[in-house]
């Protein structure tokens, strides 16, 4: 079993205030420290007053952070000590450390083995809850494998593929999975209710304490349809899309980097002119599908033709419809290729306003700006009507800025090319030299 397929609906609701905290992290601090880089390393001499955003190849925290902690990166370790609250997305998390807020992570493969001052919320694909691990309030867990072996002072809620049990839980225990063992020392002081194909392994004789109930509902009494995907299987999925529209964001940015620049400068600059023109591309987008549909349907009628009365006018048809036919395709797939990387450029603008405020004198887009942009537009794209409008508005936008973009580098390298090179100016001969 996947992990879209563990996931439901009651918890989108904290996975978008998760990241909308991720993104929004003015709202309620004063101030803000920004890392990025290959390697990012706060070590123990280091103490952060303010919050601190970081982004980088492997994030290391060692020291101390008197704010949130806000971080994305392929690894990211807290050794150190986070008087706030924690959030992370990365491909590898491990915590050994101190966070005296809340936990929220989004990760391929999380270790917690330091301590936790109030909730967590962790999803990814392996999750282990080591034994020094400590959660002073409720947790909440969806991933593929969970080893739990630490202790949760509060409600726990689990769903995964395989779950394994030997720690300590004050709360009650919630749990949906593929298979589910409960084994010594585990102890669960409030009441125990799973919902699995086959009984879970309690192992009760050889030691595992339930204080509570313990009730056992087979995947049909849960009322979940196993055919309709829930609304967090729909989030994780745009998720998925945004981490693939942030890849595509670094080749672009990477690949096209002038053309990516002058794009988001003239969005920002005449969003009026951009708006206008990208609703004109939405017209020739239109009109060069229509086109390649007649001609397609046109290469078969006049092969048919060719062979009758009316060859000339078969042979001009299918002449007609195979010139048609790429010159059409060319434009359709441009056309799609500019309305997908429309949002991308918007979300370089979202970013850009968002994090002005900390670097006004940042123009040029970044990685962190992207990030940051389609986080907040991947939360605004999730409303339902208004979210596919926004999006369909926002792509439309972003692709005239994208053609203005094109058509003002074209026409500046054109102007560089017709200006003629400045002459040296000619040495004035001596006064006395011969005519």
């Amino acid at each position: 079993m996947t992990l879209l397929k563990m996931a439901t609906f009651r918890h989108m609701g904290i996975m978008v205030a998760a990241w909308l905290l991720l993104t929004l992290p003015a709202v309620n601090v004063t101030a803000m420290e920004f890392e990025s880089g290959e390697k990012i390393h706060i070590s123990n001499l280091h103490h952060l007053e303010d919050d601190l955003f970081a982004w980088g190849e492997s994030i290391i925290i060692d020291g101390q952070i008197d704010g949130d902690l806000f971080a994305g990166s392929y690894s990211v370790v807290t050794n150190g000590h986070v008087r706030s609250s924690a959030h992370a997305f990365a491909f590898k998390y491990r915590h050994t450390g101190r966070i005296d807020g809340s936990l929220r992570i989004f990760a391929n493969e999380c270790i917690i083995d330091g301590f936790v001052g109030r909730s967590a919320l962790i999803m990814g694909n392996e999750i282990t809850v080591g034994r020094t691990a400590i959660i002073d309030q409720d947790a909440v867990f969806r991933g593929n494998i969970l080893k739990l072996d630490g202790t949760i002072k509060g409600n726990t809620d689990i769903k995964g593929a395989d779950v394994m049990i030997t720690g300590r839980i004050d709360g009650d225990l919630l749990i949906k999975a593929d298979k589910i063992a409960i084994i010594p020392p585990a102890v669960i002081n409030g009441n125990l209710t799973y919902t699995c194909e086959d009984e879970a392994q309690i192992d009760t004789e050889a030691g595992v304490v339930i204080g509570g109930e313990t009730t056992w509902k087979l995947p049909d009494e849960d009322g979940e349809s196993k055919d309709k995907p829930s609304r967090l299987t729909l989030f994780t999925i745009q998720v998925s899309r945004l981490l693939a529209a942030f890849l595509f964001g670094i080749i672009l940015l990477a690949a096209c980097k002038r053309y990516a620049v002058e794009s988001v400068k003239q969005l920002r600059e005449r969003f009026t002119v951009a708006t206008a023109t990208g609703f004109l591309g939405v017209l020739v987008f239109i009109a060069g599908l229509l086109i390649l549909v007649v001609a397609a349907i046109s290469v078969p009628l006049g092969m048919s033709l060719i062979s009758g009365s009316l060859a000339p006018v078969g042979v001009l048809i299918t002449a007609l419809a195979i010139v048609l036919v790429p010159i059409t395709s060319l434009v359709t797939v441009s056309g799609g290729v500019l309305f997908y990387s429309g949002k991308i450029i918007a979300a370089f603008l979202v970013g850009y306003l968002v994090m002005r405020w900390k670097s006004p004198d940042s123009v040029r887009p970044t990685r962190s700006q992207l990030l940051i942009g389609l986080i907040i537009l991947t939360a605004a794209f999730a409303i339902p009507l208004v979210g596919l409008l926004l999006y369909l508005l926002i792509s439309i936008i972003g692709a005239g800025a994208i053609i203005l973009g094109i058509k003002h580098c074209r026409a500046t390298t054109l102007t560089r090319i017709e200006e003629p090179p400045e002459r040296a100016a000619e040495p004035m001969p001596p006064a006395d030299a011969p005519d």
